[in-house]
């Protein structure tokens, strides 16, 4: 059956707790692949701030803004 965004989006919370940083990208990837928004943008950032990537988060972080921007302009309500 179809799975949306956050189901893996939780997940990958759930790993990056457990410190498992590589199942934590695969799965926001996952999750971002599904639907592209904030949040699961916005994990990403946490992922990469938490394994001390500053970089990585940085450019996250303008991808999450992107995001926010295009879900302002369709007006679409998660």
């Amino acid at each position: 059956y179809a799975v949306g965004w956050k189901p893996w989006d939780a997940a990958a919370q759930y790993m990056a707790s457990q410190k498992d940083y590589t199942q934590a990208l695969a799965w926001n990837k996952k999750s971002i692949s599904l639907q592209p928004n904030f949040y699961n943008h916005w994990t990403r950032v946490k992922l990469y701030r938490q394994m001390g990537n500053k970089a990585a988060a940085e450019k996250a972080k303008k991808q999450a803004n992107r995001a926010s921007q295009v879900e302002l302009r369709k007006g679409l309500r998660l």
